[in-house]
């Protein structure tokens, strides 16, 4: 179907109702007990998620737009995450049944909110364009995909499941490369998109020197031999950091297997558990372990604009999120929107750029555009690795430092 100016809105916002309600739908994947809770040190209690959401949506389509939101000042304190850390979310929270039909109103407004937001003659900016409402279909959705990670870190913590099937057996690195030659990139760009996240935006040249780039995430086999070969244990493969970081890791292995006897389970974000597939990309590792598996096999890990020139040549995209060499950025030209804490405070050194989303991503943010972003001792995530190698020594660049700007 193509959209045109009459049909877009019509068509977007039943995404965003369909979102809105998946959202909702997740608490109902973990116990009554366990919603208002933190089950991660990362991630916040599921039944935050669901009000974050909801409150976000009026906040920018009623008070910001239209200039009427004085109903949601009480709640400011809670759902702005700069206002409530982690830790006190939960002991804020309000009952399901209150949370639910809180949800219910603030879904009913927002609704009535954008008929007249759309229906006048002098549409704010950021309504005559759709900006709010793609920029709030991808908020729901980013939510969506950190709640999985929730009922994921849910089922990792309790009894695994019975299951039974063919245990997991290590698999040789080896690695088809593609060979990228040396070329001009013009990233900056997000084709398709009707609202781009600001870091994603900022047109710009760039000369990528030639360089090879595997066809295929590392798979769990791949990654069964790593360890197998002591791969936790010496020290030689990490990064000081890494070391640091590996030292006080309780579990030498990705966060959601489970060992036994030398065969392995996975556990699902829906809490099934079975042995990991041995071609099936490896996730739920870290930067860390993605560097030190790098180093291990020879390799690197690809710079993100490596990563997009290869993208359109490449195997099994979008099934792990996966970890690239450098830290995020802006591109030149760089204006933040549609607040500056969005991006700038993350162009820190410390937060790693990750590409090309998982299975658990909704398709409104998977697109080779958006970028993604961790600090590398985060594990709870959807993320594997790829690997890159140079083919040629590499400039030094000070923010980017695989390519050169032309």
């Amino acid at each position: 179907m193509t959209l045109t100016a009459e049909t877009r809105p019509a068509v977007e916002l039943t995404r965003l109702r369909t979102l809105r309600t998946r959202v909702r739908n997740v608490l109902k994947m973990f116990p009554e007990e366990a919603v208002n809770r933190q089950v991660h040190p990362m991630l916040s209690p599921a039944a935050w998620h669901v009000g974050h959401t909801h409150f976000v949506e009026s906040l920018w389509l009623r008070e910001r737009v239209l200039g009427d939101g004085a109903d949601l000042a009480d709640h400011a304190s809670l759902y702005l995450p700069e206002r409530c850390p982690k830790t006190e979310r939960g002991t804020r929270l309000p009952s399901i049944d209150r949370l639910l039909t809180w949800c219910d109103d603030m879904s009913a407004a927002a609704d009535s909110a954008w008929e007249l937001a759309y229906a006048r003659r002098q549409r704010h900016g950021m309504i005559g364009d759709h900006y709010l409402l793609g920029f709030l279909i991808q908020h729901y959705a980013q939510h969506l995909e950190t709640l999985r990670m929730a009922q994921q870190a849910w089922a990792i913590a309790e009894p695994t499941p019975d299951a039974s099937g063919h245990p997991l057996r290590s698999r040789a690195a080896d690695f088809t490369w593609l060979s990228t030659p040396e070329q001009s990139l013009e990233p900056g760009h997000a084709p398709g998109c009707a609202a781009p996240y600001d870091n994603e935006l900022g047109a710009h040249r760039v000369r990528l020197p030639a360089f090879q780039i595997a066809t295929r995430p590392v798979s769990n086999g791949q990654w069964l031999a790593f360890m197998e070969s002591g791969g936790y244990e010496r020290a030689e493969w990490w990064t000081a950091s890494g070391w640091s970081w590996r030292q006080s890791l309780q579990t030498p292995w990705p966060m959601h297997w489970r060992g036994d006897r030398g065969d392995w389970l996975a556990v699902q974000p829906d809490g099934s558990a079975a042995p990991p597939k041995q071609d099936a990309p490896v996730y739920g590792i870290s930067q860390h372990e993605a560097l030190a598996f790098a180093t291990w096999a020879g390799a690197r890990l690809p710079h993100e604009l490596e990563w997009l020139a290869a993208r359109p040549q490449l195997d099994q995209v979008s099934e792990v999120w996966e970890w690239c060499e450098n830290a995020l950025y802006p591109f030149p030209g760089f204006r933040p929107f549609p607040y500056p804490e969005y991006t700038l405070p993350w162009c820190d050194g410390r937060h790693a750029v990750l590409k090309g989303g998982s299975r658990w991503t909704e398709p409104d943010i998977r697109r080779d555009s958006f970028r993604n972003f961790y600090t590398p001792d985060m594990r709870h995530i959807f993320a594997g690795l790829r690997l890159a190698r140079s083919e040629t020594d590499l400039p030094a660049n000070c923010a980017d430092r695989r390519t050169s700007t032309e």
